[in-house]
């Protein structure tokens, strides 16, 4: 893994479900990247996706649930 860029987009690509993600970005450089992170794609390690998705259901199951819509 080169960057977090790519890191990102092969956290996304890791769920099967996934089909698209959308980066977004002011320069033109930030853009590049994002495109060569797309290029040679593979899903992250089974070891590395699984801890930031747990953290991800966590906030979902003990914070992000209470919230009032459109709040976060």
């Amino acid at each position: 893994m080169t960057n977090w860029t790519e890191f990102c987009v092969r956290f996304a690509f890791g769920f099967p479900q996934v089909r698209a993600t959308v980066g977004s970005t002011a320069r033109l450089e930030n853009l590049r990247e994002l495109t060569d992170a797309v290029k040679n794609i593979a899903p992250q390690a089974a070891d590395i996706q699984a801890d930031p998705a747990r953290l991800q259901r966590r906030w979902s199951d003990e914070t992000d649930i209470h919230a009032k819509p459109w709040t976060m």
